[in-house]
């Protein structure tokens, strides 16, 4: 999902949110530069973005848009989940990326859990990209869970689930709602139901699915089912090869007209020569067609 994708959903949820959600966000709005430094704006809206099967392994994106008409600048507390690590938070144009602002978010602690504190200047949604942790792999069975913990204020929260391509048998809990946007082949994005959550509420989502043979997303933490096989393939490899050298070399030793020197062999006597073997007996158990 683009970034210019989820501001509008999130724009779609500022809308649905209650009258009370707005009248909390205004409570908080500081009326100068200064003091919104130490304090924090609620969101009128917040979007939680999972998506465990990524190439780069499990992620997770969650932005917080400020109700129209908050003074800038301001600075936004957005929750970080257990496990998760950040690697990118600022300011976001609403333009498909192009104009968004990186901004060096710092991490604190929040109710129940941590928050990541966004200082937004130019635009009134923040959001941080993080890495999430892996999916736990039963068979050919994954299972990705988000354990929520609503560590700062927000009006509503709205999760979405993202698969990549080459992901099947997808169940969700709880169950979205509508159909999925996009197919197999692009990806698919569950939306469920918007929340209200208090400060210190809780919500566990669980993503089970399973991955489609020789498809190519990436699953971290899979890394050891992967290596196993490589590993499998390998040692096959490196069989094969050395009984195709014994082959080859007994191959030559065997020929008359080969380039290997042979050892000396004795006398021949008078008696006749054995005839050759045929239809496989007596054959050398080396010597295997490989073709």
């Amino acid at each position: 999902m683009t970034r210019k994708t989820l501001a509008l959903l999130i724009a779609t949820a500022v809308v649905l949110a209650p009258a009370a959600a707005f009248a909390q966000a205004a409570t908080t709005i500081v009326p100068n530069a200064t003091a919104a430094k130490a304090v924090g704006v609620t969101p009128a809206a917040m979007a939680v973005q999972l998506g465990p099967a990524e190439k780069e392994g499990a992620e997770i994106i969650i932005s917080a848009q400020l109700a129209t008409g908050t003074p800038l600048p301001a600075t936004v507390r957005i929750p970080l989940p257990a496990g998760a690590r950040l690697s990118w938070s600022g300011e976001i144009a609403g333009r498909g990326g192009a104009g968004d602002i990186q901004r060096t978010g710092s991490v604190e602690n929040g109710t129940g859990g941590q928050v990541v504190v966004v200082r937004l200047e130019k635009f009134r949604e923040a959001q941080i990209e993080a890495l999430y942790t892996a999916p736990k792999v039963t068979g050919d069975r994954l299972t990705s869970i988000l354990d929520w913990v609503q560590s700062a204020p927000a009006g509503r929260v709205v999760f979405i689930i993202r698969m990549a391509p080459g992901t099947s048998d997808i169940v969700i809990d709880p169950a979205p709602v509508g159909v999925p946007q996009g197919d197999a082949a692009t990806g698919r994005e569950y939306t469920l139901p918007l929340r209200t959550l208090p400060v210190g509420g809780t919500a566990r989502i669980t993503v089970a699915y399973t991955l489609i043979v020789g498809s190519a997303p990436a699953v971290a933490g899979a890394s050891g089912t992967s290596g196993l096989l490589i590993g499998v393939l390998l040692v096959a490899l490196a069989l094969a090869a050395v009984a195709f050298v014994i082959v080859a070399l007994r191959s030559r030793r065997a020929s008359p007209d080969g380039t290997v020197e042979t050892p000396a062999q004795p006398e021949p006597s008078a008696e006749p020569a054995e005839p050759r073997a045929e239809d496989g007996e007596g054959k050398d158990p080396f010597d295997v067609d490989w073709t």
